[in-house]
């Protein structure tokens, strides 16, 4: 079934508004495939060099070999923040959606709030 849409879906019309956001989710893809990578990366050539070199009796060269795993080991954690920051640069969709739970949400249910404190009061 998947087979057959993908064969036809170049025989049907598809709006505008639809390539742009598959455009967007291909940037959004492949800056998270690249950020994921540039996170990840120095992490495990740490993490290995760490362990071939674990039989080292020189105090102050694992200290610093201890010293780059962990801070590659922080910038690795930032890959699973990475998404929310990539979707927010990337997708206009995305912060649209953003601005309206963020704000108008949280505006009209402080005021609602408001309001219904009001009427407590005037009784």
């Amino acid at each position: 079934m998947a087979y057959y849409n993908a064969r036809h879906l170049t025989h049907r019309t598809v709006p505008l508004i639809r390539h742009e956001l598959d455009k967007q989710l291909t940037i959004m893809v492949l800056v998270q495939v690249l950020i994921n990578f540039c996170t990840v990366l120095p992490f495990g050539i740490t993490y290995m060099f760490s362990k071939i070199t674990a039989t080292s009796s020189d105090p102050v060269f694992q200290a610093k070999v201890s010293l780059a795993s962990s801070i590659t080991l922080n910038f690795s954690i930032l890959s699973y923040a990475s998404p929310f920051y990539t979707y927010i640069c990337v997708s206009q969709r995305f912060r649209q959606q953003l601005k309206y739970a963020s704000f108008t949400q949280n505006i009209i249910a402080f005021i609602s709030k408001i309001c219904i404190q009001n009427k407590y009061l005037h009784l």
